[in-house]
């Protein structure tokens, strides 16, 4: 592990070799998986979602046909159970523990740019891919999960899949709208492939990335700033409508999946309809949804505008949260809250930028600044605290299965 002269160095903020940042990445990694493997081995017999998913895979195998148009998990779970055949349960299993594994060392990796403090990194990655909404109105409702926008949860293995695929994406976004921000030369087709795989887990982070990324590039060309138009163009736009449009046509047409849906869907506005069917307080709970991203703005708010990738996920926030506010399915799918996804990935990467913002606190300008950022970015870490003690408390709900307190 770490001798005692690098653990002095990591405590005195040095900048650590790549070495050892792959190490930190790797730790964290296992941790992770020790820590949410319990939960995976106990949803992969017993959730719905995943008996829906394991089911259309074996649908997919026996009839060599697609019959979802985000089938990336399908096909993954079957390479798996080629692999090690005999129990696709298992398959299922081994696929979420890698996504969990690899949504760790992004998170490692996205943080560490900030920081060298490896007692933060490891805090703020199992902070994060176990925290909830700060479900405080639970005593009047009983609700952990309804009418909030959680940052994490765990019986949508399309949702951990996506998340890892979301944050790597999120990157190259970040370097095509602030080029000298990104890593050295980017380049076309790691991001477009990117934009296609993310729509091919679950289309509801490419949703949202599209008008976040059109909004902030129509604003930086009003002010003449630079952008990466190739990379905006052919990394994400293009490749991004063309797997968009044949997903739409097919999702809301006669071709359903067979056993979950029967019947036309079509995408309409109206107004809280979905959200208000599950949960009232909807204003309180979204509130206590980001109290964290909130206090990361709150230590130094113009430190904080000044920080790119946050501004990018506070838009893409603002897409999420109006496709899950404003529209609505109709049909089959009216109530199924699909669109509510969107809001939900959106949220992970808020909290994963917002971390990587106040992190920076902790990376040797927290003894520097004044003293009221100081305490302001300690309780902001708090915050996300708060956050992952609720997220704890959905866990063991979840592993009870306890779904009355969703």
């Amino acid at each position: 592990m770490w001798s005692t002269a690098q653990l002095a160095g990591l405590r005195m903020n040095t900048p650590l070799s790549d070495q050892h940042r792959l190490r930190v990445e790797a730790s964290v990694s296992a941790l992770t998986v020790v820590v949410l493997a319990p939960m995976v081995f106990r949803l992969a017999g017993s959730s719905y979602d995943h008996a829906i998913h394991r089911n259309i895979a074996l649908a997919m195998k026996d009839h060599l046909t697609l019959y979802t148009p985000h089938f990336l998990l399908q096909l993954l779970v079957l390479a798996f159970d080629w692999l090690l055949p005999g129990n696709i349960d298992r398959a299922m299993s081994v696929v979420m523990l890698l996504a969990y594994a690899a949504s760790a060392a992004v998170i490692a990796r996205v943080i560490l740019r900030r920081t060298s403090s490896v007692a933060v990194v490891y805090m703020m990655t199992l902070g994060l891919l176990l925290s909830s909404s700060a479900a405080f109105l639970f005593p009047l409702d009983r609700h952990l999960y309804f009418g909030y926008v959680p940052a994490n949860v765990f019986h949508s293995p399309t949702m951990v899949l996506l998340k890892p695929l979301a944050l790597a994406s999120f990157g190259y976004a970040v370097s095509a709208l602030w080029p000298q921000q990104g890593e050295k030369a980017p380049t076309l087709i790691p991001a477009a492939l990117l934009t296609v795989v993310c729509a091919l887990a679950k289309p509801s982070y490419t949703v949202c990335i599209l008008p976040a990324l059109a909004v902030l590039a129509a604003k930086r060309a009003a002010s003449r700033t630079p952008i990466d138009w190739k990379l905006l163009a052919f990394g994400f736009f293009l490749p991004a409508l063309a797997t968009l449009l044949l997903q739409y046509q097919w999702t809301y047409s006669d071709r359903q999946i067979p056993g979950v849906y029967a019947g036309t869907s079509h995408i309409v506005f109206a107004p809280l309809v979905v959200v208000r069917h599950y949960s009232s307080w909807l204003g309180p709970k979204l509130l206590f949804s980001l109290l964290f991203p909130f206090s990361a703005l709150a230590v130094n708010f113009r430190r904080a505008r000044e920080d790119l990738a946050l501004m990018l996920a506070w838009v893409l926030f603002a897409a999420g949260a109006g496709l899950m506010y404003l529209l609505a399915e109709t049909g089959p799918r009216a109530i199924q809250g699909n669109l509510l996804w969107s809001a939900q990935i959106a949220v992970f990467i808020l909290f994963v930028q917002s971390a990587a913002h106040i992190s920076s606190y902790f990376g040797g300008s927290l003894a520097t600044c004044v003293p009221r950022e100081r305490w302001r970015a300690k309780a902001s870490f708090g915050c996300l605290l708060l956050h992952t003690a609720f997220g704890i408390a959905f866990y063991v709900a979840e592993y009870n299965q306890l779904q009355a307190l969703w």
